[in-house]
């Protein structure tokens, strides 16, 4: 089973509105219904729609996939 990440935050915010810092810190937490599964590759993906997320198509920003198990204070 995938892990899913979950408590998505920016510069320490849950659901952020009018950030203006141009590196904002992004953090989350995964979780996964199976014992011993772990992040090891993060992709961040901002979009102007739901529909774009939701085909994989980050059109305001895309990080790429990072090989990281990194998960606070992502930039």
């Amino acid at each position: 089973m995938a892990i899913e990440p979950g408590h998505l935050r920016c510069e320490y915010i849950e659901n952020p509105l009018g950030i203006d810092i141009t590196q904002p810190r992004l953090s989350w937490r995964v979780t996964s219904a199976d014992r011993g599964q772990s992040q090891a590759v993060y992709r961040v993906m901002v979009a102007s729609s739901l529909e774009n997320l939701a085909n994989n198509k980050g059109d305001l920003w895309d990080s790429g996939k990072t090989d990281s198990d990194q998960t606070l204070f992502v930039q």
